[in-house]
């Protein structure tokens, strides 16, 4: 009977030792399921009160960048160059440029300078202004500068000390004498070879205006009506990149030539050098 009881004891204990041990299992199960839920709660809880924390200091604060996943930065932002920068510049449009040899008539308009150069659509890709000799050199090119397709040269004389900055030309056709500007047309009537070149010192039409200098530029506008059979003509608005600071007032004549320009047909220097005109 004693190992009877015994035997008993311990399929007892086995009996309650096997279902004991899964209420155990469900037990911790459950507790751990309640805490990892907890946990989630008090870190959305967190979460929360650090987008309401931005959303807060983005009311206030708008000078602070996007944070990685929440879309805002705990760190105010510096101005960059992308805040201090100017806008981009709007580009022209192309607004035809009508011939006219009567100055009255004559009219910039509010386009990308461009025209017709000896019956060839001429549109200005490139502007300078360089000192030539004694002269300063407006260049309105298209193509290469060293061999242009089109060109217009106008060769300005002001007077000693006198800025181009916010200085105006009005040439009408009959006036003549050192102080009209000389103008050379350039131009290739057969791409492959160099391009030809005519002066004119006279007869033609011509309203320009150049505003101060920036940064090296200054912008200008220009009417132009040459007096050849092609009736050929600039008109509109530039922006000519200059090495020559006697272009702001107060400034020194830079000893900077244009590349690969002479001086023009009856030029005073020229004549006094050689002794002859052309």
């Amino acid at each position: 009977m004693q190992y009877v009881s015994i035997g008993l004891a311990v399929i007892a204990l086995g009996v309650l030792g096997y279902f004991g041990y899964g209420y155990l299992l469900d037990y911790q199960e459950k507790a751990n399921a309640e805490r990892r839920e907890a946990e989630q709660s008090a870190d959305g809880g967190q979460m929360g009160h650090i987008a309401d924390l931005h959303q807060g200091l983005d009311a206030t604060d708008p000078n602070r960048e996007p944070a990685v996943g929440s879309g805002r930065s705990g760190t105010p932002r510096s101005p960059s160059d992308s805040d201090t920068a100017r806008p981009p510049e709007r580009e022209l449009p192309l607004l035809t440029a009508v011939h006219t040899l009567d100055l009255a008539a004559a009219r910039i308009p509010e386009g990308r300078a461009n025209g017709m150069i000896s019956g060839t659509n001429f549109v200005v890709e490139t502007a300078r202004l360089d000192l030539a000799g004694t002269s300063h050199l407006l260049r309105l090119t298209q193509g290469s500068g060293v061999s242009p397709d089109r060109e217009i040269l106008v060769y300005l004389r002001p007077k000693a000390g006198e800025p181009l900055a916010g200085s105006t030309w009005a040439i009408s056709s009959d006036m003549k004498g050192p102080n009209v500007p000389q103008v050379v047309k350039r131009w290739k009537p057969n791409p492959k070879f160099a391009p030809q070149s005519r002066p004119f010192a006279t007869g033609y039409t011509m309203k320009l205006e150049l505003g101060e200098m920036t940064d090296g530029e200054i912008t200008g506008k220009i009417f132009l009506a040459l007096p050849d059979p092609e009736k050929s003509v600039v008109a509109g608005i530039f922006k000519a990149v200059t090495a020559s600071t006697s272009a702001s007032p107060g400034g020194t004549v830079a000893p900077v030539a244009a590349p690969g320009i002479a001086p023009p047909p009856g030029n005073p220097e020229f004549e006094a050098r050689y002794g002859i005109k052309r």
